[in-house]
């Protein structure tokens, strides 16, 4: 029997522009979480800042961190491996929120990650619906659906509040875009 999730998610995936070492990988970790939390809102009482499933609702955490499978919810479990997917494999980082971002948040997150020389493409999921999870697993692919975008007509997209909730957006530098 199918299960069904109301959880919102904000996913963003970030694949690396040939490969990181340690270093190059932590400052471009610090980079996403610096343009996620300059752009946030959440409060800063005192429970927020301790409890860590009050800051799993607006916080950026690592699915894959094995630190972090106490705030992992079954959408989470869903998503990862279709943005991981979607990604590519080789170096790169997801970054998952039970919450969704504000338009600030993520134009500042595009911008950033894509100013980077370190990034090839950036993937953005705004998911605010019901996931059907079958006996046999999510089938989210047919849930979602991928968009591969010019960072400029995705900051247009999102100026305009039209970026679609069941819509993953693989995000990719101007100079670098190519319809697939």
């Amino acid at each position: 029997m199918a299960r069904t999730i109301s959880s919102p998610h904000f996913c963003v995936a970030l694949a690396a522009q040939d490969g990181w070492s340690p270093y190059d990988a932590e400052k471009v970790r610090k980079l996403a979480l610096s343009a996620f939390d300059s752009h946030a809102d959440h409060s800063d009482c005192d429970t927020c800042r301790t409890c860590p499933i009050c800051r799993a609702l607006w916080e950026l955490f690592d699915p894959e961190d094995p630190a972090q499978k106490d705030i992992l919810c079954e959408g989470c479990r869903a998503l990862l491996p279709l943005i991981n997917r979607v990604r590519g494999a080789g170096d790169g980082l997801t970054l998952f929120s039970h919450d969704t971002a504000s338009i600030e948040t993520i134009t500042a997150i595009v911008r950033s990650m894509l100013g980077s020389p370190k990034i090839k493409k950036v993937l953005i999921l705004q998911f605010d619906a019901d996931l059907k999870i079958g006996p046999k697993g999510p089938d989210v692919a047919k849930v979602l659906r991928n968009e591969r975008i010019k960072c400029s007509e995705f900051l247009k997209l999102v100026e305009a509040r039209k970026v679609k909730y069941d819509t993953l957006y693989e995000v990719v530098k101007d100079s670098y875009y190519s319809a697939k």
